[in-house]
């Protein structure tokens, strides 16, 4: 039997035809493997070795909300083991909660298998490919074994708990990290106090104006989020937090958010937008919360954006994922579209911030810059009511007819 090139079924190499190296790129293979089902991807791992290897990398990249059985995979299995490029660990489980009441009293049972938690504490040492690392609060027992554990590859790191000694053993040693989070009401435990900590290629960095100085003195960061929570009522320390990122990282850093609850606080947070204008006045892109742009405060706050020279992205409804966001209950009377339009015309005129593209007022709509003084509110922004919708539709209908363009053509 002939094949379709002239040659003998029996005379020709299908070994090369097959070949994963000589088909595809590995990276493009990746790319391609990684839309199949589970299943077909677990089918893929059968083929052949090269096959196994990247459908292990593809099935074990990414590991959250899974069951003991993934971890005891991992712990028998060490080529899996490094496949893993992210891992957002359980938390812990408190096992006063797991005591069962019987008519004979509380009894525990002993003889229950170990969590999850437990199971994820004990496989980290094996980890050695792990990139993007997330611990949740309230989970002290991965605290030790992180200590002991080293990962060159680590890039993203995400701390839910007041730092300790030994986190801070772990961060100084994995000098690879880029992008550091710390979500937390207190920034360190008890009266620890922190030496500062050098990270080369530290670009991202967010937790609470405490956190900011540990790390801002030998990292070149270029966005930094101040989530405000722990002694917000002073303001000196946030006013010494930001002239020590000043003195150290004003050249490198072009983004910059701030949010601070003023839940219980008389007062609002113009003074931190002040102070951001005179200590960071070439940032590209800044978030705040809590500005009052009355009338009896919008002098400051345009004497405070003046001060700006590349400011391209103003975001006044500033709030991290984490935080609670306020209740909006919008009448029909409360949305003025020609007093927010009159508003943000003044703050990008040539006296003032002339580069801005994009504003989000503190009532959380969102305008963008559609032509030449020509800003239009995002509908996906306005509060989804029928009614709010309607009038921000003809609202922007009208601007654009008036300047000549074809909304459909807009956002």
């Amino acid at each position: 039997m002939y094949l379709a090139n002239g040659k003998p079924r029996s005379s020709y190499d299908f070994g090369n035809v097959f070949k994963p190296s000589r088909s595809l790129p590995k990276e493009l293979l990746f790319e391609i493997t990684a839309y199949l089902p589970v299943n077909d991807i677990v089918s893929f791992c059968l083929v052949c070795k090269e096959f196994n290897q990247l459908g292990l990398n593809i099935l074990y990249k990414a590991i959250q909300n899974v069951n003991t059985r993934c971890f005891d995979t991992l712990a028998c299995n060490p080529r899996n083991a490094r496949a893993v490029k992210t891992l957002a660990l359980p938390s812990q489980v408190n096992k006063q909660l797991d005591i069962g009441s019987t008519w004979l009293g509380p009894q525990e049972n002993v003889h229950d298998p170990p969590s999850e938690d437990v199971k994820a504490a004990s496989i980290l040492p094996y980890l050695s490919g792990l990139q993007n690392l997330f611990v949740p609060s309230f989970s002290a027992i991965y605290t030790q074994p992180l200590s002991q554990c080293d990962f060159p590859n680590l890039q993203i790191f995400s701390y839910s708990m007041p730092i300790t000694q030994p986190i801070a053993s772990f961060i100084s040693r994995n000098n690879s990290i880029v992008s550091l989070t710390f979500d937390c009401y207190l920034p360190f435990f008890q009266n620890f106090v922190l030496r500062p900590i050098t990270l080369p290629q530290l670009r991202y960095l967010s937790g609470n104006p405490q956190i900011i100085k540990i790390f801002a003195q030998h990292a070149p960061l270029e966005t930094v989020h101040i989530d405000w929570k722990y002694e917000r009522a002073r303001i000196e320390v946030f006013d010494d937090a930001l002239s020590f990122l000043a003195l150290h990282c004003c050249t490198t850093v072009k983004e910059l958010g701030v949010h601070r609850n003023t839940f219980r606080q008389c007062t609002c947070n113009n003074q931190i937008l002040v102070k951001i204008s005179e200590k960071f006045p070439r940032i590209i892109k800044l978030g705040l919360n809590g500005i009052d742009i009355s009338n009896g405060s919008i002098v400051m706050v345009n004497t405070a954006l003046s001060r700006f020279e590349c400011l391209k992205y103003l975001n006044l409804d500033q709030h991290p994922p984490s935080a609670v966001c306020p209740p909006r209950l919008f009448g029909s009377t409360q949305l003025n579209y020609d007093r927010d339009e009159a508003l943000i015309l003044s703050w990008t005129s040539d006296h003032c911030c002339s580069e801005i593209q994009e504003c989000q007022l503190p009532n959380g709509i969102l305008w963008c810059l559609q032509g030449p003084k020509l800003w239009l509110p995002l509908l996906s922004s306005v509060p989804q009511r029928k009614s709010l919708l309607l009038d921000a539709s003809k609202w922007r209908e009208c601007r654009a007819e008036a300047a000549g363009l074809d909304i459909r053509e807009l956002l």
